[in-house]
């Protein structure tokens, strides 16, 4: 019973890191996609606005950032204006 509950316990720890981790890489992806299309300033201009008026200006936390299901909109900006797919 100890280690079918430590297993459990495991899981529930790992399991919103996991679904953040997969989140942020399809985000990645979506953006390499748009920017190998020629959308990337577009999309580096629509997402600094959104960082404009969005309370992600705000320096997260390092634990808010592992649960964070979005990547840091000033990298996506900073990469997308540079025409590096991230």
């Amino acid at each position: 019973p100890a280690l079918l509950l430590a297993g459990i316990a495991a899981a529930l720890v790992a399991t919103p890191l996991l679904d953040s981790v997969v989140s942020r890489a399809s985000e990645h992806a979506a953006d390499r996609y748009a920017a190998s299309m020629g959308a990337g300033p577009e999309l580096a201009r629509a997402l600094a606005v959104i960082d404009g008026t969005d309370v992600h200006q705000q320096r997260r936390r390092w634990g808010r950032q592992l649960l964070d299901r979005h990547p840091s909109l000033d990298n996506r900006v900073a990469h997308l204006s540079a025409g590096s797919a991230l």
